[in-house]
């Protein structure tokens, strides 16, 4: 089974990589595809059956949403596209080189999202910080941290 990279070793994967390291630990990750312009999005949409959701891809855009780089309730192809054109300057407000490495287009699965981090701290080692997702855990700030290794029964109790 494939394992998170180290404490402290960088960002975590994203896209399909993440999707096949949370499938190897029992998670379905709804389906995606990677498209590496805006005018692959459009058949990768048709081919996939994907629906309503576009978002960039880039190591340098941590918060997506904050810069304009996610795209949701999308309803066809042409929308589809339209939107991916639409988000690819959102990379380049998060920073001027930054790189894009292409678009994510994946099946929005409406419900809540979360939060899962894993950063580590010098003083007290690794950790695990949960919480509900995408800009709404930076507006109620509202997570549960615990100090790994933990045991099951802590967890929960998050």
């Amino acid at each position: 089974m494939q394992m998170l990279p180290p404490a402290g070793a960088g960002a975590l994967p994203s896209g399909h990589v993440l999707d096949a390291l949370l499938a190897g630990h029992g998670l379905t990750p709804p389906r995606s595809a990677m498209a590496q312009s805006p005018e692959d999005v459009g058949s990768m949409r048709r081919g996939h059956r994907l629906s309503g959701r576009a978002q960039i891809m880039s190591p340098d855009a941590t918060h997506k949403t904050e810069v304009g780089g996610v795209a949701l309730g999308l309803a066809d192809s042409a929308a589809v596209e339209a939107a991916a054109h639409a988000c690819e300057p959102a990379c380049w407000r998060a920073s001027l080189d930054a790189r894009l490495d292409g678009f994510l287009i994946r099946r929005w699965c409406p419900g809540l999202q979360y939060v899962v981090g894993r950063p580590h701290r010098s003083l007290y080692g690794p950790f695990l910080v949960l919480g509900l997702g995408g800009v709404t855990v930076e507006v109620l700030k509202d997570i549960a941290i615990a100090l790994l290794p933990s045991r099951r029964r802590r967890l929960r109790a998050c």
